[in-house]
């Protein structure tokens, strides 16, 4: 019930990343992994138990340099090869979490249709609100959905995806990253999300307002 580390230098992780928790760190051979992509696949007596296939291009796009910075799944419940199910380590707390929870770790709810984690975020990288998620669950299943992100003044800074097939139950993500690659600056945005049968008919639309804070 606890959280371990394995690495093949558990003293680097501990000279590293100031939140290394002595103790919990385990050293052992392992395979090399790419840093721009790979695929890990977990295994317990020959069975597959989980997957993915990462890429450099999940990390935080803002960051200068990705070397060194862990690559986090935000839900152990969500997708393993969804890409809005990770984000970069947080900044504040070293870029890594060894031993110990992750620093974007959030818990994904049973929303009733659609809701927002928390209807605030700072994404500044201090491992606290960092990215936008976004639950949702429906009776139906076969849906098609497109979800864009609008400025206060109605200005379309984002489209986070357009056309994509949704489970009956998840959730989705966004890093506060516009279309620009730009941070969004403070202030009140609206999250679209349209959501159709395959044969082209609207079920839902909804509007939800959310706040960008910081410092």
């Amino acid at each position: 019930g606890s959280y371990v580390a394995i690495s093949e230098d558990t003293n680097f992780l501990l000279q590293h990343y100031a939140s290394s928790v002595p103790g919990k760190l385990i050293e052992m051979d392992m395979p090399s992994y790419n840093i721009d992509s790979g695929t890990i696949y977990l295994l317990f007596n020959g069975i597959q138990i989980d997957k993915v296939s990462y890429s450099v291009d999940w990390q935080f796009s803002l960051l200068d340099n990705s070397d060194g910075v862990s690559l986090e799944r935000i839900s152990p419940s969500g997708p393993s090869n969804q890409a809005s199910n990770w984000h970069s380590a947080a900044e504040s707390i070293g870029f890594a979490t060894p031993g110990r929870i992750n620093s974007q770790f959030l818990y994904q709810t049973n929303a009733s249709s659609i809701e927002l984690q928390s209807d605030i975020m700072s994404p500044d990288q201090d491992g606290f609100e960092d990215v936008l998620m976004v639950n949702y669950s429906f009776t139906t299943p076969g849906l098609l959905g497109k979800a864009r992100i609008f400025d206060d003044l109605g200005r379309e800074i984002k489209i986070l995806f357009s056309n994509e097939l949704l489970s009956t139950k998840g959730f989705f993500t966004w890093d506060g990253v516009t279309s620009e690659q730009n941070k969004a600056p403070m202030g009140v945005y609206v999250l679209l999300l349209e959501v159709f049968s395959t044969d082209g008919q609207e079920i839902l639309t909804k509007k939800i307002a959310f706040t960008i804070a910081g410092k």
